[in-house]
């Protein structure tokens, strides 16, 4: 059988495990404290890309459209990140290691930028820099995302379908009663701009409103309605 250890050896052992943890406690606020000297240190629009001498005799590809698109798309997301940093500080701090994780999320994305530069020539890196310092990443619905049973579609767009239909259709219309409840177009109108004062007994509220106002231009937007 094994020597059993004295208690004064599992004290030392102890102690030593916990000099070891409190090692790793002080390198850990250490690295998040240099994490969070580097992000500071990009805001406000002091991110600036540093433009690496190009070696001679090496020419270094431009970059292609399609490869442009996506260090744009990186070089935005490094800058959300940082200005998000504040906004999500306290919420990441709810979750394990959170705060830690979101600041080398930051890192490992500049390390990445920084030798993506290396491989990009001065003209393009030129362009990045004014990037960093005047554009802004937007993240929107394409003009006409679709879904199984919805369509995203501009305001003003579907304002100006409205209108033309309504001056083709509606402005010529005599139906009353049930031939008007069972118009299909009033139906998809209602949908989208359903009329002020709804319909009066027996006829179509969409007559009232060519009636009363200039023909093809009833609503301005949508949304106003």
């Amino acid at each position: 059988m094994g020597k059993s250890l004295t208690p004064e050896a599992l004290e030392h052992m102890g102690k030593k495990e916990l000099r070891r943890m409190a090692a790793e406690l002080e390198a850990s606020k250490a690295q998040l404290k240099e994490l969070d000297q580097q992000m500071d240190a990009m805001k406000d629009g002091r991110r600036v890309v540093i433009l690496p001498p190009v070696p001679t005799g090496v020419e270094l590809p431009p970059l292609k459209g399609k490869e442009l698109k996506c260090v744009e798309y990186l070089v935005g997301m490094e800058s959300r990140i940082v200005e998000s940093g504040d906004a999500l500080r306290e919420r990441l701090r709810m979750v394990p290691n959170g705060w830690r994780d979101f600041r080398l999320i930051f890192t490992t994305l500049d390390r990445l930028l920084r030798n993506l530069y290396d491989t990009i020539p001065n003209k393009g890196l030129q362009y990045l820099q004014k990037l960093t310092k005047h554009g802004e990443i937007l993240i929107r619905f394409s003009p006409a995302a679709r879904s199984q049973e919805w369509l995203l579609i501009k305001d003003d767009d579907l304002a100006v379908i409205v209108n033309l239909a309504m001056a083709a259709e509606c402005a010529i219309c005599l139906k009353q009663g049930r031939e008007a409840k069972k118009c299909e177009l009033r139906k998809a109108l209602e949908n989208i701009a359903p009329p002020h004062d709804g319909h009066p007994a027996g006829g179509c509220g969409y007559q009232n409103v060519v009636a009363g106002e200039e023909l093809g231009h009833y609503l301005r937007r949508v949304r106003d309605v």
